[in-house]
């Protein structure tokens, strides 16, 4: 593994001349030939402490008007976001800078007159504060820019190549990104085939720390933007290695000539896939919280098994991309759920989890999978159809209607993993499920929910219909029974914390009810989200609702003074029973020979000649 200079990561800081201010008539000057393009940007940044950043494109103009629109929302993260609100002070002229007009014909698509040009100037700038992955940030040092929310295209260009070039300012040392380099092989151009592509290639731009690895030949590199000088970036590296050799080996191959973790530590958190790179946002301290750092290794193995599960084996409705409207499919608990799943799994095979972790985080998800009441209201595949409107834009009802394809989705994965191999008498699993329907559905068609049933049950050498139809297109409780007894796993006994102590079903912030959970004492009682709890029994809410309710067994009427509207209003109900069910899995103590083989197999091995995993060794170091 070796840190990388600039120039070896197709990184440069490239000076030129200053560009007029976007609004104002600049002095005619050469551009860059748009013929054999779909367009042509050169990206520029003279008001970055402001958050702007200046793009000018050229089109070739193939009619008397060209028309131009910007994606509403980026692929991998399903919701409208209306990208078009941040383009400003967008102008058009001819090579030789006579305006032309433009108008628009749509909240994100303008049109031009382009009847007396080949080629169309069009420059903008774009306002770029955005926080989470999915959209672009320019700061004075720094940008992280994503396709979706920076290029204008024009839409009957995009099949075509797509060239981008950027001048960045003196400080900002490198750049990074998953984008193809320019034939010319200037490190500050690249060309995208087609608009997909320039779509799903971020983009880092300021000081950043490289390092690179290969793999069977193939260049891998992992890019931290704003590391703090003592960050440990050759550990992070080494962890991240494991994670794409225990994924490459699952698949059983690379589809890509060179991939690239962009990471981003500034303080928050989240990832998107793409198809040669992730982006992932972290806390620049994670190397300091052992808990933090798992969860970012966890982060950036998910994201990698995307680079097959999603951006190569897709459902059948994402792609060709509608960047305007929603896509609905009914299997993102395949894309998301089963990748979850296999995140956590591949991070014990590379030897970065024990046993002990991938339980933990298991029994996790399958915690947040039962405390969702709308698990028995809405099934895995109307909640991944409904996640435009729900996953991403949650309401105070959402845990009481829908379900959450991520963790229901892994748990599933996890219970379909050991029916698959039930039914096969251990010759076959999900995983061969998952590199069969890869080998069937990557290319240009994409599965079916259908599909992948039928292959799930190919492999299995059985019917899954029963499991399919309770668990996934249905709403049935999920039965664990199967799949413990197969691993020799239980559920750990627990007790209540308080017994004694009743149960109203609300949650309560700053003083506000937040949330009221299906089927609770407070559900239907007159009781409702946005009212404010001002007491229970007499005694005023200082500090949590619980301490109100010490002293108070299951059954008993209590009464609540409530405010709404800025009325005093009273509600009895009775308190109900805590529940003592434990979701926590653990190894059983008497489990089989067999069991034991099973999870081993489902586990993996320590690596030939090692005496235990990296993973058990740092474990039990910090003893």
């Amino acid at each position: 593994m070796r840190t990388l200079p600039s120039i070896l990561v197709l990184a440069a800081c490239t000076s030129g001349p200053a560009v007029p201010p976007i609004g104002l008539d600049p002095e005619p000057r050469p551009h860059p030939t748009a013929d054999g393009v779909g367009s042509s940007y050169t990206l520029t940044f003279p008001e970055a402490a402001a958050q702007y950043l200046e793009v000018e494109a050229v089109f070739p103009a193939t009619g008397d008007e060209l028309e131009l629109f910007m994606a509403g929302w980026t692929p991998g993260s399903y919701r409208i976001r209306d990208y078009a609100r941040h383009v400003e002070a967008l102008v058009a002229s001819t090579p030789d800078g006579d305006r032309l007009p433009v108008r628009k014909s749509a909240v994100n698509r303008w049109v031009i007159d382009a009847a007396d040009t080949a080629d169309v100037v069009v420059r903008y700038k774009v306002f770029a504060d955005g926080t989470s992955v999915r959209e672009s940030r320019v700061e004075a040092d720094a940008a992280v820019l994503n396709g979706a929310p920076t290029f204008l295209t024009a839409i009957d260009r995009l099949d075509r190549p797509h060239d981008v070039r950027f001048i960045l300012p003196d400080a900002w040392a490198d750049l990074a990104t998953g984008l193809p380099p320019h034939p010319s092989g200037e490190p500050s151009r690249f060309r995208a085939p087609d608009f997909d592509v320039l779509v799903d290639s971020p983009i880092l731009a300021g000081k950043l720390s490289i390092l690179e690895w290969t793999l069977d030949g193939t260049p891998h590199r992992l890019a931290h933007l704003h590391a703090p000088p003592d960050f440990p970036g050759e550990r992070t590296a080494a962890d991240v290695e494991a994670i794409s050799r225990a994924t490459v080996a699952f698949w059983g191959g690379m589809p890509y000539r060179d991939y690239i973790y962009l990471n981003v530590l500034n303080g928050r958190g989240g990832g998107l896939e793409h198809k040669t790179s992730s982006l992932m946002f972290a806390h620049p301290d994670i190397m300091h919280d052992d808990d933090a750092y798992k969860k970012w290794l966890g982060l950036a193995s998910h994201e990698f098994f995307h680079t097959w599960n999603v951006k190569r084996l897709r459902p059948e409705g994402l792609g060709p991309f509608n960047y305007e409207q929603p896509v609905l499919t009914p299997n993102l608990w395949v894309a998301e759920g089963l990748t979850s799943y296999y995140a956590d799994l591949l991070l014990v095979r590379a030897e970065l989890f024990t046993e002990e972790e991938w339980l933990s985080r298991l029994s996790r998800r399958i915690e947040r999978t039962q405390a969702m009441k709308g698990r028995k209201v809405r099934s895995l595949e109307q909640a991944s159809e409904d996640a435009w409107i729900k996953y991403y834009q949650p309401d105070a009802n959402h845990d009481n209607v829908s379900t959450d394809y991520y963790s229901k989705g892994a748990v599933v994965g996890f219970l379909l993993d050991a029916e698959i191999r039930k039914k096969s008498g251990g010759w076959a699993s999900l995983d061969d499920a998952m590199r069969l329907a890869y080998k069937r559905y990557s290319g240009e068609r994409g599965y079916t929910a259908a599909a992948f049933q039928e292959v799930c049950e190919e492999v299995a050498g059985s019917p899954l219909e029963d499991f399919f139809e309770r668990f996934v297109r249905g709403t049935a409780e999920l039965d664990y029974a199967p799949a413990l007894e197969l691993y020799g796993l239980r559920f750990a006994h627990s007790e209540p914390n308080d017994p004694e102590i009743g149960q109203i079903g609300i949650q309560v912030s700053g003083g506000q009810i937040t949330r009221i959970t299906r089927g609770s004492p407070a559900w239907g009682a007159d009781v409702i989200v946005g009212d404010e709890l001002i007491a229970i029994d007499g005694h005023r809410l200082k500090g949590s609702v619980r301490d109100l309710l010490r002293g108070k067994p299951p059954g008993q009427q209590v009464e609540l003074l409530l405010s709404r509207r800025d009325r005093l209003r009273k509600v009895r109900l009775g308190l109900a029973a805590p529940t003592d069910q434990s979701f926590t899995l653990e190894p059983r103590p008497d489990a089989s020979l067999e069991a034991r083989t099973h999870r081993t197999r489902l586990l993996g091995q320590p690596r030939p000649g090692s005496p235990e995993s990296r993973a058990a060794a740092r474990a039990k170091s910090s003893e």
